[in-house]
């Protein structure tokens, strides 16, 4: 298995262009050329989930690998997206972790995409069955109030669970609920009705 480490600038070439709500084949190009992913056929359920799995690449960035799970193309051509940093957890990582500089970067990069947008943690309250620690950030202003019932939290989140086996952050995004003006992706004024009709549970 070969292994990629990203540099940041990388990182920005997988997230920069989602936030920018690029079309999906700007996006998937993108995304291809950092994880050295042949391009799939339409019909390849692999375009939707790109990891060491089907690239035969491991690509990591702080020592988390780093996966697409999921990239799926709607009628509008823009997309949901899901990507994931998942590592198994050491003991090191019990007093450093590359955990919180990573939700720093990705949070520095929406902000930088999207106007007005600022992060504000978000407490699901209840306890977790295998002893994992929970954190949810998502784009201030945009709670979902049916999100206990619909199991979907913001058109913008950023989730992190940390279990006494591995550690994972995830990056969850619908597009839908965004526009593009002026260099800016902004949020649109009917983002929640749209997001409750349209964006699946995650």
């Amino acid at each position: 298995m070969i292994k990629n480490e990203l540099t940041y600038k990388e990182l920005e070439k997988i997230f920069r262009p989602i936030l920018q709500l690029e079309n999906i084949v700007k996006i998937k190009e993108s995304i291809y050329k950092v994880l050295h992913f042949t391009r799939a056929k339409p019909s390849d359920k692999q375009q939707y989930m790109i990891s060491s799995e089907f690239t035969g690449v491991i690509s990591s960035y702080h020592g988390f690998e780093v996966q697409v799970r999921k990239l799926h193309a709607r009628e509008n051509d823009y997309i949901d997206a899901l990507i994931s940093f998942t590592k198994q957890k050491r003991f090191t990582d019990h007093f450093f972790s590359s955990k919180n500089k990573i939700v720093d970067e990705i949070k520095k990069i929406c902000e930088s995409e999207i106007l007005d947008c600022w992060f504000t943690p978000f407490e699901p309250g209840g306890f977790s069955k295998d002893d994992s620690k929970l954190e949810f950030f998502h784009q201030m202003g945009t709670k979902n109030p049916k999100w206990e019932e619909q199991n979907k939290v913001s058109p913008l989140t950023i989730f992190t669970k940390e279990t006494p086996k591995d550690i994972v952050i995830e990056f969850l995004f619908s597009p839908d609920c965004y526009e593009r003006k002026e260099d800016k992706t902004k949020l649109k004024e009917d983002w929640l009705e749209i997001f409750n009709l349209y964006v699946p549970s995650w």
